[in-house]
């Protein structure tokens, strides 16, 4: 399931004017040793490891294992995959230890290295795991990351650059009612997973489908470093241009920064119940990476309840102006 799930999203997101061609010259990924696929961390479970040491779900890729790159061959559909079994035995090979991982970060596209410790064990998260061959990827990459606490997939590095960012917003405007907040906020995906395959007018066609339909956006907000639900209404009735009343850049001007010094990692709870709900609290815990085309996101949950970082009105006159890319 997870492989052809894998294939359909490569085909997809492949061969546009958005493609992987882009990275060689793009400065943004010149911190990525012309990798073009990495593995990106979908989850981090709540208390885990992983979650300690500061892994991020969506916005990490790892691109290196011990010093080596990931090992990658083609499978029947001619698509780049790596060799799950190879890094189930790097790691076996580092019990007791610790293994270390390069990591890509979508937040400005820096490398961060970090250190997992390899416990010796008895339970079956890790030994249970098989190394002939006999048995799926699928079964090797969930007792690779269950040990620590996370969920990868194998993903073009191209859909770290599918966010939008929210530029001016008009007063009384749809995305004024909804809290979006200018020129910090960054939109990096929907409910139902409906950005996951980027592109400048994709979220201009999602947001003409929901007019008058209350949905969910997931925003990243540059400032306080965390990502928060955002339930918004389009409309054409609210006496200006556009269904959302914002503008938006797409591209290589609007990729997401990197974070500033001193500003701790956050992130929050999916859950149905906030679909036609006022905004809820947000809440610290891992955010999956919006799914592959065809894919209905799974809701995570949680009992932490942070009190909401938002509390602080972001002055407009603070922010220097940029060129919008896009009235919506």
């Amino acid at each position: 399931m997870f492989s052809t799930l894998e294939h359909t999203a490569e085909s997809v997101i492949s061969g546009g004017p958005q493609d992987d061609s882009v990275i060689s010259s793009d400065a943004y990924f010149q911190h990525a040793k012309m990798n073009k696929h990495a593995l990106r961390i979908v989850n981090v479970v709540t208390n885990s490891e992983a979650h300690s040491l500061g892994f991020e779900s969506w916005f990490d890729f790892i691109i290196g294992i011990n010093g080596h790159e990931i090992p990658t061959s083609y499978d029947e559909f001619g698509q780049l995959k790596p060799n799950y079994q190879y890094l189930v035995q790097e790691i076996a090979n580092c019990h007791g230890r610790s293994v270390t991982f390069e990591v890509w970060s979508a937040k400005g596209g820096a490398v961060k290295y970090i250190e997992l410790p390899v416990e010796e064990s008895n339970d079956n998260t890790m030994s249970d795991v098989p190394l002939d061959g006999n048995k799926s990827d699928l079964q090797s990459r969930e007792g690779l990351y269950k040990h620590f606490g996370l969920q990868v997939q194998w993903s073009p590095l191209i859909t770290s650059t599918f966010v939008y960012h929210v530029l001016e917003i008009h007063p009384n405007s749809p995305a004024q009612h909804a809290g979006l907040v200018e020129y910090s906020d960054y939109i990096i995906g929907s409910q139902d997973g409906l950005l996951a395959t980027g592109g400048e007018d994709l979220l201009g066609r999602v947001i003409d489908s929901k007019r008058g339909q209350a949905f969910i956006l997931y925003v990243y907000n540059s400032d306080y470093n965390v990502v928060r639900p955002v339930t918004i209404t389009p409309a054409d009735n609210w006496g200006g241009v556009g269904l959302l009343g914002c503008n938006v850049g797409y591209g290589l001007l609007h990729r997401i920064p990197s974070v500033t010094a001193g500003v701790e990692p956050g992130s929050v709870l999916f859950d149905n119940q906030y679909v036609g709900s006022p905004a809820p609290q947000v809440q610290q815990i891992s955010l999956p990476s919006p799914p592959p085309p065809h894919q209905s996101l799974k809701p995570s949950t949680s009992n932490d309840d942070p009190a909401h970082p938002f509390t602080q009105q972001i002055p407009h006159a603070s922010r220097k102006k940029k060129t919008a890319a896009e009235l919506l």
